[in-house]
Order: structure tokens, then C-alpha cells, then sequence
């Protein structure tokens, strides 16, 4: 079917739907969240065991989500088994601009499966055609009452949740970050090398120059001396003319 637009109704024969405008931004914008919108989402830790979301604008699945303060989502007790843990997430719950039966973006707060042994990030489940763009995990172990920033994984700016950088542009931090690293290893490397490499040619001139003064020092200093002056003098030729 071939759609277009946008024109003026003329007793009401127009009528265009909100997937109509999501498809000219998807020409136009890459899923992400926008990088020079607010505070990108970026998650802090708040007192006790609360979470703050700030700021950011993200556009995902067709349609987008606008946050213009700080979000606070409570994040439940903590395991109270000893050695227990979990991993809950903080996700963008986004619905296509079509015509899902929810209507509205949120932020949504998934509590983990907690476990003795290596607890997994939660996955949340789609029933209505939404997408889970996760913004940050948080580990919790047993007897926790505060959450700290250590404890929290920021997910905005890797693969899972990029940047809009600008028109048709993403920024996927963990993919500059993989470069990055690869090219400090090749500098490493490369230099190790050339330095592995005068390290052994100033070795070697140093082993030569010890040797041939050890030949010089080895025995009676003194009398090598002598013979060296000796050895001048006898080379220097004296003329009746000179004296």
C-alpha cells in the first residue's frame, strides 16, 4: 500500500494516525537515546535503596519518551538468605506508535532472581509489542540497606541502549571503547618491542665496553700503566736538531 502526506483536511477526508508521523522520524532517527537531551538516563544512586533516573529523551520502537526531572524508583530488600544475590534492571518500556492497547512509554523496574550462585540480568517480556531497553542493573546481595554507585552498571551508550549522536547516527560506546583498548595494545606492543630491542643493543655495547676495560684494570694496574707509557716512549724519536 502506498501511503503519503502530510495535507490539509477538506471536510475531514484526511485523517493520519500516529504511525503516519513515526514513519517520517524513522527515516530521519536511529533508536537511541539522544546524547544532548538532559542527563541521558544515566543512573545514580539516591539514598537508602532508591535508584535515580535523570533526565533524557529516548526514541525507540517508533515512538519516544521524555523525562525532564529526576525519576526515583525504589529497588526492593534485599536477599535476607546469607550469600544470596540478585541482579535487577531499570529498563526504557517503549510501545510501538501503532496501535498497541497501552499507550504510554514508561520506566520500569524488574526485581532479579535471587540465587547462591551467579545471579542473571533480568529479561523482561513483551505481551503487547513493546520493546525493553535496559538503562542500568543493579547487584544486590544479601543484607544490603543502601545502594552505592559501585553497585550500579549503567547501560546507556552500549549496543543494548546506543546514543543519538545526530541525524542517522548512533554512538555505541562499548564498541569505541573496543577500539580504543585494541589500538593501546598495538601501541603497547609496538613499543615493547623497540624497547625489548635497545634495551638488548645498549646490553651488548655495555658488556663490550666492561670487557675490554676489565682486560685493561685485570692484574697490576700500575704496571700496565707503565708499560703504556713505556710504549709511548720508545715510539718517540728525538733528532740532534730538537735538542
Amino acid at each position: 500500500m502506498i501511503h503519503s502526506g502530510f495535507f490539509n483536511a477538506r471536510n475531514h477526508d484526511r485523517q493520519y494516525y500516529a504511525s503516519d508521523i513515526s514513519r517520517l522520524f524513522n527515516s530521519l532517527i536511529i533508536d537511541g537515546v539522544f546524547q544532548n537531551v538532559g542527563n541521558q538516563f544515566i543512573a545514580r544512586a539516591g539514598s537508602g535503596m532508591h535508584v535515580i533516573i535523570p533526565s533524557g529523551m529516548g526514541y525507540f520502537n517508533s515512538s519516544w519518551i521524555f523525562n525532564d526531572n529526576d525519576y526515583i524508583q525504589n529497588i526492593a530488600d534485599a536477599p535476607y538468605i546469607a550469600n544470596y544475590k540478585r541482579i535487577d534492571g531499570i529498563f526504557l518500556k517503549m510501545y510501538p506508535a501503532t496501535d498497541a492497547d497501552t499507550r504510554i512509554n514508561s520506566i520500569y523496574y524488574m526485581k532479579g532472581t535471587e540465587t547462591g550462585g551467579t545471579p542473571a540480568r533480568p529479561v523482561p517480556t513483551s505481551t503487547d509489542g513493546e520493546v525493553y531497553k535496559p538503562i542500568c542493573y543493579i547487584s544486590v546481595n544479601n543484607g544490603v540497606t543502601t545502594i552505592t554507585q559501585s553497585m550500579i552498571t549503567n547501560m546507556v551508550g552500549t549496543s543494548s541502549t546506543p546514543f543519538v549522536s545526530g541525524i542517522l547516527k548512533t554512538i555505541n560506546a562499548q564498541t569505541l571503547l573496543t577500539q580504543w583498548n585494541a589500538e593501546f595494545h598495538e601501541w603497547m606492543t609496538e613499543n615493547e618491542i623497540q624497547m625489548d630491542a635497545w634495551e638488548s643493543a645498549q646490553q651488548t655495547d655495555f658488556e663490550e665496553w666492561f670487557d675490554g676495560l676489565r682486560i685493561i684494570l685485570d692484574g697490576d694496574v700500575a704496571g700496565h700503566l707503565q708499560n703504556e707509557i713505556d710504549e709511548i716512549i720508545d715510539g718517540i724519536v728525538i733528532t740532534a736538531d730538537e735538542i
